[in-house]
C-alpha cells in the first residue's frame, strides 16, 4: 500500500513546519506521494518540489482555497503551474484580503478584553497568508487561553469575529481560476459544512457543473460511513477521489499526522477501501 497525503499545511500559511520540513516528516512516515495544498498561496511549492527530489517523493503543487458560498466549503486544486501568473496574481489578492480581516479581528479583540495587536500576529507569520490560527497564537503566548481548540472555543468563534468578511472567490472562479493554470479541483473534507445527505448531494451536482474534478474522500476525521458516502457520490458523479491528513503540525492540529491521520484514520479507512490511483496518474 502506498502511503499519500494530498492534504498539507506549512509555515506558509498556517502550519508549524516548514516546506522542507514536511517533506522530511513526510519521508520519515514513508510517505511515496505528497501535496502541500497552503491556504491562498503557492509560496511553498518549490521548496517542498525541490526537498521531494532528494527522497524520491513524487510532488503535487497544491492549494486550498475557501469558497465565497460558505465559510467551510474548502477547495483543493492539484497539479497547476505553480508559476501561473494569473494564479499567483490572485492568491496575492486573497493574501492581502486576509491580513485587513486578521487586522479587524485583532481590533475587535481588543473591545471585549483580549489585549492582542496585529503587529504581534505579524511576527508568528512565515509566509504569506495569515489567519485565525496565528491569532490564536499570540494569544497562547499571552496567556489568555492554553491551546488554539481553547482560542476558537472561547474567542475566534464569537459572532462579532465570525461577522468578519475577507475578500473570497465564487466556487465558479476558484474552479476556472485552477483549470486555466492546469490543475485539478477537489472539494475538501465535505462532512464540515455539516449539511444532510441531500443537501450535500444536491450541492456536489451544481460543483460538477461548474467543473468539480474529485472530492477528499479518505480524510482525518471520517467515519466510515461518511468515507462510503463520498466515495459514492464519487461514483455517481464520475469524480476522482483523494485522500488528505490535513496536516498542520502538533501545535495547530494535535494528534493529526502526516500520512496517517488521526488514530491511523487514513490507514484504517483504505483497509476498508481501496484508494482509486486514477488522479495520479491524471497529475
Amino acid at each position: 500500500m502506498k502511503i499519500i497525503d494530498m492534504h498539507t499545511h506549512s509555515t506558509c500559511s498556517d502550519g508549524t513546519s516548514t516546506p522542507a520540513e514536511v517533506v522530511r516528516e513526510a519521508h520519515r512516515a514513508g510517505i511515496s506521494v505528497l501535496s502541500l495544498t497552503d491556504h491562498d498561496t503557492v509560496s511553498g511549492c518549490r521548496e517542498a518540489s525541490k526537498e521531494c527530489e532528494k527522497y524520491g517523493i513524487k510532488f503535487i503543487p497544491g492549494v486550498e482555497i475557501t469558497g465565497k458560498e460558505n465559510k467551510k466549503l474548502h477547495f483543493l486544486g492539484y497539479g497547476f503551474d505553480p508559476d501561473d501568473a494569473e494564479l499567483n496574481e490572485t492568491l496575492d489578492k486573497l493574501s492581502d484580503a486576509r491580513r485587513i480581516c486578521a487586522q479587524k479581528i485583532c481590533d475587535t479583540l481588543r473591545k471585549i478584553g483580549v489585549d492582542v495587536y496585529f503587529e504581534e500576529v505579524e511576527e508568528c507569520v512565515s509566509g504569506s497568508s495569515i489567519g485565525k490560527p496565528h491569532v490564536a497564537e499570540v494569544m497562547i503566548k499571552k496567556g489568555y487561553v492554553s491551546s488554539t481548540k481553547e482560542a476558537f472555543d472561547k474567542y475566534l468563534n464569537l459572532p462579532e469575529i465570525k461577522s468578519i468578511e475577507k475578500m473570497k472567490l465564487s466556487s465558479q472562479e476558484t474552479i476556472d481560476l485552477i483549470h486555466r493554470a492546469g490543475g485539478l479541483v477537489v472539494m475538501a473534507h465535505p462532512y464540515q459544512l455539516k449539511m444532510d445527505n441531500d443537501r450535500l448531494h444536491n450541492l456536489i451536482g451544481e460543483l460538477v457543473k461548474c467543473g468539480l474534478d474529485g472530492i477528499e474522500c479518505y480524510y482525518s476525521r471520517y467515519t466510515e460511513d461518511m468515507m462510503k458516502e463520498y466515495l459514492s457520490y464519487s461514483k455517481e458523479f464520475g469524480l476522482y477521489s483523494t485522500i488528505g491528513s490535513d496536516y498542520h503540525g502538533e501545535l495547530r492540529k494535535p494528534g493529526v499526522f502526516i500520512g496517517t491521520g488521526a488514530d491511523n484514520s487514513l490507514i484504517n479507512l483504505r483497509k476498508i477501501k481501496e484508494f482509486d490511483y486514477r488522479i495520479l496518474e491524471k497529475l
